[in-house]
């Protein structure tokens, strides 16, 4: 029995510790804070839409309006986060002035807001040197 089929390589192992980029950590908030405004805006779009429905008011079709074109913003979450994680060259900039819009809305806007402008702007240094 030879020693090469004894040792499993380390890619297999269970507790193998990668380290992220900060690309792909923005990818990630900017993908999770997509799915929470895509949840929240049908939620509430739903809420507001129902009653004017079933009340058949005269203005239903601006509310329905308003509601497909806040519900467009998820989607630009989903799409700011492919581009961050396919690292396409306009991304970060336009990342950083979205940032920079999210941080009105206090408090967990500007904290996200935060953390990925740390994230984009901050120099960051590799612990890991692969040869």
């Amino acid at each position: 029995m030879s020693l090469k089929s004894d040792v499993r390589p380390f890619k297999k192992t269970i507790f193998m510790i990668t380290e992220k980029s900060p690309l792909q950590k923005v990818s990630r908030i900017l993908k999770f804070l997509g799915w929470l405004q895509l949840i929240i805006f049908t939620l509430s779009g739903i809420a507001i839409l129902y009653p004017q429905y079933v009340m058949n008011k005269p203005d239903r079709l601006l509310a329905t309006l308003i509601f497909l074109l806040i519900e467009t913003l998820p989607f630009i979450n989903f799409f700011l986060s492919k581009a961050i994680k396919n690292n396409q060259k306009w991304s970060k900039n336009i990342c950083i002035i979205y940032s920079i819009l999210i941080l009105i809305g206090f408090p967990i806007g500007t904290i996200i807001g935060i953390y990925i402008l740390w994230q984009l702007l901050n120099k960051h240094k590799s612990t890991i040197k692969l040869q």
